[in-house]
């Protein structure tokens, strides 16, 4: 079971010589003249879909945000049968793609969530529409990866291992090129994104068949309110509305986030035996989680790892940590200042913990 973004699809398979306009007319959108550019920093007007087209190996893949959740299915709809295209997002989606990256960039969803719409408010997707403005990520590939994290899926029985396997060998696609494999690589993760970026390398140190393309000391990870302790099973089983009695539910997954996994206290002290360079950053709002009910979900404690403690993103709750609504937004700057230390640690000779 996937999570479908509410207002976004993407296309790939596209051939170098494609251009902004033939997506237009391939997306068969007459009402509404879409805006574009490289970082999608202009639209014609509040009402125009925002396309952008990165390299993503030997083709192009493009991401177009409109402004309805109609006009999406709409245009999905009419691609069906003659275009690559789909609103889920898995694997990994190449959002930006600078002419010569020095960095490599990649954003994990959490819990239920969707590879692009986890990082996005309204229509603006950060990583893709502002990131590629700041002066020190203009030479960034960014993408995202997205998995089945859904909690209810009797068909899926992935878990960490899998899904950190999954990230792994994508990243080993994506970076084919001598000069791709030397390069730094940041993740950004969302709740349970940091358990899946964190068990990655876990199981990339020492491992022969990743050694040659992603180098654990280059490897950076801002981890936004990923739950390293737990988190009450109580509030998780609020938050998404569920009870871990309902038929179909992952209660696999739900004591992996939980105080009471057993395993927990082991992958912290894996993890903080290797050489990764990281930050933590928690939640300060409490999140609606029913009616009247709100709740911190990840706490500040539960958000650190030892000897890291983590930072308070002010006025965000579990939802909106990962989301910023402009380049001015105090969550946004705080998040780029975080992300700038991150490079420059792995972009100097001898990276610090």
């Amino acid at each position: 079971m996937r999570t479908h973004s509410e207002k976004s699809l993407r296309l790939t398979g596209l051939i170098s010589s494609n251009r902004p306009e033939n997506i237009i007319r391939t997306l068969e959108y007459p009402d509404k003249q879409p805006a574009f550019s490289l970082f999608a920093r202009r639209r014609t007007s509040t009402q125009d879909a925002i396309i952008s087209l990165a390299d993503q190996g030997t083709r192009k893949t493009a991401t177009v945000t409109f402004h309805s959740k109609s006009e999406k299915t709409r245009s999905l709809n009419s691609l069906h049968g003659i275009a690559n295209a789909d609103d889920v997002f898995d694997g990994l989606t190449v959002v930006h793609s600078a002419c010569q990256p020095v960095v490599d960039i990649c954003a994990i969803h959490g819990l239920n969530g969707n590879a692009f719409d986890t990082f996005t408010e309204n229509t603006t997707m950060w990583l893709r529409d502002l990131l590629p403005r700041e002066k020190e990520f203009r030479t960034a590939r960014i993408m995202t990866f997205g998995y089945a994290s859904h909690i209810v899926d009797r068909t899926n029985r992935s878990g960490l291992e899998q899904w950190a396997d999954s990230l792994l060998h994508s990243l080993v696609r994506t970076r084919s090129s001598l000069e791709e494999r030397d390069r730094p690589m940041i993740f950004i993760c969302h709740s349970l994104g940091g358990l899946v970026a964190r068990e990655a390398m876990i199981r990339l140190q020492g491992n022969s068949q990743f050694d040659d393309v992603i180098d654990i000391y280059k490897c950076g990870i801002m981890f936004l309110a990923t739950p390293h302790s737990g988190t009450s099973l109580a509030d998780w089983n609020k938050l998404l509305k569920l009870s871990v009695q309902a038929v179909g539910v992952r209660k696999d997954l739900l004591n992996i986030l939980s105080t009471s996994d057993e395993q927990a206290e082991q992958k912290r002290t894996a993890f903080m035996q290797l050489p990764v360079t990281f930050c933590c950053m928690h939640e300060t709002r409490k999140t609606s989680i029913g009616f009247l009910q709100k709740s911190i979900i990840v706490s500040k404690e539960s958000a650190g790892l030892p000897d890291h403690e983590a930072i308070p993103v002010e006025n965000t709750d579990h939802h909106t940590i990962c989301r910023c609504k402009n380049a001015n937004s105090p969550s946004y700057r705080l998040i780029i200042r975080e992300l700038r230390s991150l490079k420059d640690k792995l972009c100097s000779d001898s990276p610090e913990r």
